[in-house]
């Protein structure tokens, strides 16, 4: 992925060849590269601002049983947790991470009523929370690589 000294060298190269003349001139190509006002000359390293260098998951397990002759019990529960590759731009009212959330809980009780007669319960619940892109995943990653870091800004800057 080129960044943008090497993108508008690249991109002046192939207009300079074109029509003669440089698509990027030395007062803006200087601008990009110092980063001189980002927000209308963007050095934007888009595979460092969208992507995370490493992702994580969490998984934690807990049971318990017991019991004796006419009464037995397990109760187990369960966390899974995913983390998003993605570094997103957070706000108090919303999350943008791409991420998975999972809690599983479950109980048993068997109790015998008779030599011949068993009562069992078993109970048992799921509760997931995903978080997914509204495109695939294979246009990120596209994107990502065909925008050039000379193009737009992530995020403006605010007075």
């Amino acid at each position: 992925m080129a960044n943008a000294s090497q993108w508008m060298d690249y991109y002046n190269d192939i207009t300079l060849q074109g029509n003669g003349q440089l698509a990027y001139q030395p007062v803006e190509y200087n601008k990009h590269v110092n980063h001189t006002d980002p927000d209308l000359y963007p050095n934007v390293d888009w595979w460092d601002t969208t992507f995370r260098n490493i992702s994580n998951n969490i998984r934690a397990n807990v049971n318990v049983s017991g019991g004796g002759k006419s009464v037995r019990y397990y109760v187990a529960g369960s966390f899974y947790s995913e983390n998003g590759i993605f570094k997103p731009v957070k706000n108090p009212q919303y999350d943008p991470q791409v991420g998975y959330k999972k809690i599983n809980f479950r109980a048993n009780v068997d109790i015998n009523v008779t030599r011949l007669t068993e009562l069992s319960l078993s109970l048992s619940n799921q509760y997931e929370i995903k978080n997914r892109l509204g495109v695939a995943m294979e246009s990120v990653y596209n994107n990502t690589l065909a925008v050039p870091s000379v193009a737009v800004v992530p995020v403006f800057f605010r007075w």
